[in-house]
């Protein structure tokens, strides 16, 4: 799969200087702004670059990836890709505040 230019970019900033795991979490979070994820080991070795699906569910202040069915929250306009629940575990409290919009939305990807 040949990657977008946007994602190349990102990776051709890697500090071979750095610590590696910072410098793994650090391409990691730009990755995140324009909407793909990438896995990390300790080593800073980065693995499992792909798109995110997400879709915003505005009613309760998240974003649902159609892929993986996790739902994770909101935090200054992006998703919080650390903190993601599957729509299976959310609450029945959660699901009750979820609008009739964003389930059509939910429902569509299905």
């Amino acid at each position: 799969m040949e990657l977008p230019k946007t994602i190349t970019d990102i990776l051709s900033t890697h500090n071979e200087d750095a610590d590696a795991y910072a410098e793994a979490k650090r391409i990691a979070d730009k990755l995140e702004k324009v909407g793909w994820t990438v896995d990390w080991g300790l080593d800073g070795e980065l693995y499992d670059l792909k798109p995110l699906s997400l879709i915003p569910l505005n009613s309760v202040g998240c974003y649902i990836d159609t892929k993986t069915w996790i739902v994770y929250p909101q935090e200054n306009s992006h998703a919080d890709l650390h903190n993601g629940v599957h729509l299976n575990d959310c609450t029945d409290e959660w699901l009750s505040k979820v609008s009739t919009s964003d389930f059509i939305t939910i429902s569509n990807k299905l």
